[in-house]
């Protein structure tokens, strides 16, 4: 039965239904927040692994530039010691890490691991396919003056390389272009 209730300016009338929501209503808003929590789901399972792909850009960009700064500063290697050296860095057939050489020792002096992807393709701008490893990225001694060096001879003969990187995981991937001015153009 339905009861009065005094308002301060009027009466009203209260029915039992108007105490809650509906089962429509809590379906609804329930429907909602599962559709809104599987969008944020997607979205940061995908910023985790482009998250992965940049770090190993990263490493990549480091070991380049580690490459190059050591060449131009004259850095010393071997024993004795001898300064004026190339450096360079290798992307071996092992595609999870890129390894560091000086060249008077042709011994590697330090190895960047790629945690979770892979370098998938190599592909210099002079050449119709991409190149199997190794390819090696060589800084003389000075200048930094960059030279490609690959069993595939158009790879020496290109004035950019693409290099791809995927994620093992995820299969997405990420490409990067180094020129022999030394410039790295993320894309």
């Amino acid at each position: 039965m339905p009861k009065l209730v005094q308002n301060t300016s009027n009466y009203q009338l209260l029915t039992n239904n108007s105490r809650g929501y509906t089962i429509i209503e809590l379906l609804v808003v329930i429907t909602i927040i599962a559709i809104l929590s599987a969008i944020v789901f997607i979205n940061s399972r995908t910023l985790a692994q482009d998250q992965i792909l940049n770090k190993a850009v990263g490493q990549i960009q480091s070991a380049l530039r580690l490459a190059q700064s050591n060449a131009t500063a004259g850095l010393k290697c071997g024993s004795p010691l001898q300064g004026g050296a190339s450096w360079s860095a290798q992307f071996g057939s092992d595609k999870t890490k890129v390894e560091i050489y000086c060249d008077k020792t042709a011994t590697v002096q330090q190895t960047f691991s790629l945690e979770n992807v892979q370098v998938s393709e190599i592909q210099g701008s002079s050449c119709p396919s991409s190149s199997p490893p190794p390819v090696s990225i060589k800084y003389s001694p000075l200048y930094g003056l960059l030279t490609f060096e690959a069993s595939d001879s158009c790879i020496g003969l290109s004035n950019t390389l693409t290099i791809t990187v995927s994620n093992l995981t995820g299969g997405n991937s990420k490409s990067f272009t180094l020129s022999k001015g030394g410039a790295i153009d993320v894309e």
